[in-house]
């Protein structure tokens, strides 16, 4: 049973009391056995009168009896009362560390709670964010060295034309390949009714080595740089792609589909 403030205070100060009877009574435990000590040893109160000496012994003895009995009764009251305390502090003891591993328990439940809510924040602000190439110091895009070898490529870029994300990384695409030396050539808008994920390169079937492997190479660089982008497609000769995209693969053009950001 936990005790209230006031009840602690009361008992403390009954224990004082009671500790303060043990050391009285053990004073008149001492008491009685120096005047035990006289009347068998000396000489001292008697003056040779057996009778004073019996007299004298028989009192120390009733003092000593009764010293040990007061502390006897002082010593089991303030045991007592020291266990009521040591009890009652034993059982705030126990619910302080019930509550605070309880506490414990809220706080590792609040982090766990924060952890996943600054995860989804994380993946919003990732979504959120607009894709782009990566750039050296100077700030020119990494993959325009490694397309630079293939330069004189004809290029072709279609994307969504109402959708931020798109625009923004086919720019990026444009200035990159043209900064290798590839020769744009007009890009289709896709129709909005149209979806398309992620980043598609086209050639048709038959293209000469050297523009399938500038594609492939395209197609390889993107992934590197953790853009999406799906193994290079080849089609047919003069066939259109179709749900919004009229581009014509007839040629030696490498078209490149800016689809929208995979989620």
């Amino acid at each position: 049973m936990i005790l209230t403030p006031p009840e602690l205070a009361s008992l403390d100060s009954a224990l004082w009391w009671w500790e303060l009877g043990e050391y009285a009574s053990e004073a008149v435990v001492i008491l009685g056995c120096a005047g035990e000590f006289i009347a068998e040893f000396t000489d001292l109160f008697a003056r040779g009168d057996e009778r004073k000496k019996r007299r004298v012994s028989k009192a120390s003895l009733l003092i000593l009896m009764i010293g040990l009995a007061a502390g006897l009764v002082c010593l089991m009251r303030a045991t007592i009362l020291s266990g009521k305390i040591i009890a009652s502090l034993n059982d705030e003891a126990a619910l302080a560390g019930k509550a605070a591993g309880d506490a414990n328990e809220r706080a590792a439940v609040a982090r766990g709670q924060a952890a996943a809510a600054q995860l989804e924040a994380d993946k919003i602000e990732e979504q959120m964010e607009f894709r782009t190439l990566k750039t050296d110091q100077q700030g020119q895009a990494l993959i325009t060295a490694k397309l630079r070898p293939f330069a004189g490529k004809h290029f072709e870029l279609d994307t969504y034309r109402d959708d931020p994300d798109c625009v923004y990384l086919s720019s990026k695409f444009e200035n990159a390949l043209e900064s290798a030396g590839w020769i744009p050539r007009p890009g289709e808008t896709i129709s909005s009714n149209a979806l398309r994920m992620g980043i598609i390169v086209m050639v048709h079937f038959g293209v000469d080595e050297a523009t399938d492997k500038a594609a492939s190479e395209l197609v390889d660089d993107l992934n590197a740089e953790g853009l999406k982008t799906y193994p290079l497609w080849h089609f047919p000769k003069g066939l259109a792609m179709q749900n919004g995209n009229s581009a014509a693969l007839d040629d030696e053009t490498i078209t490149i589909t800016v689809g929208k950001k995979p989620k």
